[in-house]
């Protein structure tokens, strides 16, 4: 690339050296560039760039970035041929940045804020990119990606990312003290955290996010008014009169095999019970609906009773709350329903423990409600949508063309449209006979109808072949499948560490055993992921040597649960009223709304979404990276909060007359979420306080950077107490250790 900025070319030893590597790396400081990339927090691992190294020059030099996708391949960090292409160099220079830009390779500032660096600056580094280039030879591959590179989390880091996930709240001095003082999380210890936070509500919150997205209960962004259209037909209405109730009947068909999954979980049951399983955990409103679609009901089928169901005539505000576990026997009969008030007082008297019968096979999450109206299907489609996602969901398997296993039946394999001799066949051969399971019990409305064995339905899946016939059988089939206890770790490395796990790491492969030795008790697996060096970095796994150890964006659910719980927390401690300006509960964060849909439970922190799942593909939906809209998108609801948050009163959540010291000491350990005994809680409050003094000192500064220039204060913006107290929750609100992940 031709470069409109002089870069150095002397070739003179006193040119080449008169920027050392100390004097690089005070640029880089100078710069806030090790505020995400020094050696506690991504180092090695995350962004795979450690600007505190000593040997930064070897280890950066040939080395392509591990961010941007394949048209930044090329892109060295410093380039040994021509050092004055290197993208280092295009990163922190505007003129360089900006041609970059334009080409293929689409890359963020650094630092991301675009102040780019001074000219004085950008020829010093540049004059150690240059040196380096000529004078060092680069680390190999094979020892750049060698456990000499890796790099433990310290047990704080490892007690930060775990409750961030499973819980939201603040890390206490007390648990960090239960390291007594580890350098690394010990299993035994991380364990009893674990137990204690599931003891919560907040930890139950969490994992019940996990199963919506793990069970696949609705795709980002689906209307639920769409999502049950199918099964439930007068469910749709949305005018002010129905909008309340069809609200609270969808939020109980999202919910009911989430709490059926939470069920198994809390009573330590076999967690195959999530696919053969007939217990499920229902209320009274659950119950009508399940009546109201077994005897056909819906869209284009019988409606005499619509408007009871849907009118919300009979209900009652506790149908909705009444939760409990009922065995769902399988019948050849509907469940009788009708619109009338005894019917439903019929249903209350149902206890837990107590069986009904239904005609449709009600077995495993995958002939839940919410899973059928997540993946409907249509005359084309002809389930196979619902084999499709079944498979994924519960191995964490696609029908692959290259699966050799043999089918025994050809059954449903349309041969007008994948002939054996074409490569359709290859996945029709799977999927076609296995979606007959559907097919032969319910119509596209997912309404029974009388079983028929025409078409003899058959498992031919990743070395498995059965032939059967009910959908019990096939739900024993999928619960004995080799992949369903590696399928399910798999799902818990998604979560907890935004990325998959090497499957033939010997970590991931202990946890997959102990998963099946446990009788596929999943309460202790997690347990046992959590306190797994898998997950807290504590020592290097195959996993980590090949794909780094991540420190990905908070995402939605993340984000929002730990900014909720931390400002509660801190509304306690303070005994204020946590109101806006305008006297509302302040709003952490904000649900998608739409006065025409009705959209799942989704929440989002800005703009960054929670975790999701897309059709046909096995990994969850995760945004990792952190980008240009994103970063505006936080500063700005951080700002929202600061405004909302710091009053001169005690209606928000921080009284600006409390003592300084106070309010510096309750972000850091309330927000940021760095304990008293945290190894950096009296430097992030030292930077508080800094952010507080440059905020309100009255001696205008030349520019910007002047403040951040001097050893103490010299100068600042002149602001009053409120709007810097404002400043210092927005630096404590978009700091790394509240908006990533893995800190």
């Amino acid at each position: 690339m031709a470069s409109s900025i002089a870069v150095s070319t002397s070739s003179s030893a006193p040119a080449l050296e008169d920027c050392s590597i100390a004097e690089v790396q005070q640029v880089f400081t100078d710069n806030s560039c090790m505020l995400c990339h020094n050696a506690q927090i991504f180092g090695a691992n995350g962004g795979g760039l450690n600007l505190e190294s000593p040997d930064l020059g070897r280890e950066i030099l040939g080395v392509a970035s591990r961010n941007g996708d394949a048209s930044c391949s090329d892109e060295l960090l410093i380039d040994p041929v021509a050092p004055e292409d290197s993208l280092l160099l295009k990163l922190i220079n505007e003129d360089l940045h900006a041609e970059l830009n334009q080409t293929d390779c689409q890359r963020q500032p650094m630092p991301q804020t675009r102040n780019f660096m001074s000219d004085d600056e950008f020829q010093c580094v540049s004059r150690w990119v240059e040196h380096v280039a000529a004078t060092q030879m680069p680390v190999s591959s094979s020892s750049a990606s060698s456990t000499a590179a890796f790099m433990p989390s310290t047990a704080a880091e490892a007690l930060s990312k775990a409750k961030y996930i499973l819980h939201g709240g603040a890390p206490t001095a007390e648990e960090l003290a239960i390291f007594d003082g580890d350098s690394t999380a010990t299993p035994a210890k991380m364990k009893t955290l674990i137990e204690q936070w599931e003891q919560t509500p907040e930890y139950e919150y969490k994992l019940s996010r996990y199963f919506k997205v793990a069970f696949q209960v609705a795709a980002l962004g689906e209307s639920g008014r769409d999502r049950y259209i199918q099964q439930f037909w007068k469910l749709d209405k949305t005018s002010d009169e129905f909008k309340p109730f069809t609200e609270t009947m969808i939020a109980s068909l999202d919910d009911t095999y989430v709490n059926t999954a939470l069920d198994i979980y809390n009573n330590e049951r076999p967690f195959s019970e999530v696919i053969n399983g007939r217990k499920w955990r229902v209320n009274t409103a659950v119950l009508a609906a399940l009546a109201y679609t077994d005897n056909g009901a819906g869209w284009s089928g019988k409606k005499p009773y619509d408007d009871h169901f849907a009118k919300n005539i009979h209900f009652k505000a506790s149908d909705f709350t009444d939760w409990r576990t009922i065995t769902i026997a399988q019948g050849t009969t509907p469940f009788a329903y009708s619109g009338s008030a005894a019917f439903l007082d019929s249903l209350r008297a149902l206890n837990d423990g107590d069986t009904i019968t239904t005609r449709y096979p009600r077995i495993g999450f995958f002939n839940s409600p919410s899973f059928l109206g997540t993946w409907s299907t249509n005359v084309d489609n002809q389930f196979r949508v619902n084999a499709h996602q079944t498979v994924i969901t519960a191995l964490d398997q696609i029908f692959d063309p290259s699966d050799a296993t043999e089918h025994l039946r050809s059954d449903g394999i349309p041969l007008d449209h994948a002939g054996e001799d074409t490569v359709c066949f290859q996945c029709h051969r799977h999927m076609d006979t296995m979606r007959l399971a559907f097919m032969n019990t319910q119509n596209i409305n997912n309404h029974a109808i009388v079983p028929t064995d025409d078409l003899k339905p058959t498992f031919s899946f990743f070395g498995v072949s059965k032939n059967f016939t009910t959908m019990d059988e096939l739900a024993n089939i999928l619960a004995e499948h080799p992949d369903f206890p590696v399928a399910w770790i798999q799902k818990l490395c998604m979560w907890g560490n935004s990325q998959r796990c090497e499957e033939t790491d010997n970590e991931f492969k202990r946890i997959v055993q102990f998963f099946k030795n446990n009788n596929f008790n999943y309460r202790l697996t997690v347990r046992e992921f959590f306190s797994s060096p898998l997950f807290t970095g504590s020592s290097s796994t195959k996993t980590h040597e090949e794909k780094g150890f991540m420190v990905s964006i908070a995402r939605g659910d993340h984000l929002c649960a730990s900014m909720e719980n931390r400002l509660n927390a801190l509304k306690t401690i303070n005994n204020t009223q946590g109101l806006d300006r305008r006297g509302n509960a302040i709003e952490v964060c904000r649900p998608p709304t739409d006065s025409k849909r009705l959209k799942l439970d989704e929440k989002h922190f800005g703009i960054v979404p929670p975790d999701g799942f897309n059709r046909a593909k096995k990994d969850f939906v995760q945004v990792t990276q952190v980008g240009a809209f994103s970063t505006k998108s936080l500063d700005l609801k951080c700002a929202q909060l600061a405004r909302h948050s710091i009053n001169n009163n005690d209606q928000g959540i921080i009284n600006i007359n409390q003592n300084l010291d106070t309010t510096y000491t309750q972000l850091v350990e309330q927000v940021m979420g760095l304990p008293s005994n945290h190894p950096r809680h009296s430097k992030n409050k030292d930077e508080l306080k800094r952010i507080y003094q440059i905020s309100t000192n009255d001696n205008a500064c030349s520019s910007e950077e002047a403040a951040l220039e001097q050893d103490s204060v010299t100068c600042g913006l002149g602001l009053n107490k409120l709007s810097a107290l404002r400043n210092v929750f927005f630096a404590a609100c978009t700091s790394p250790d509240i908006l990533s992940m893995g800190m």
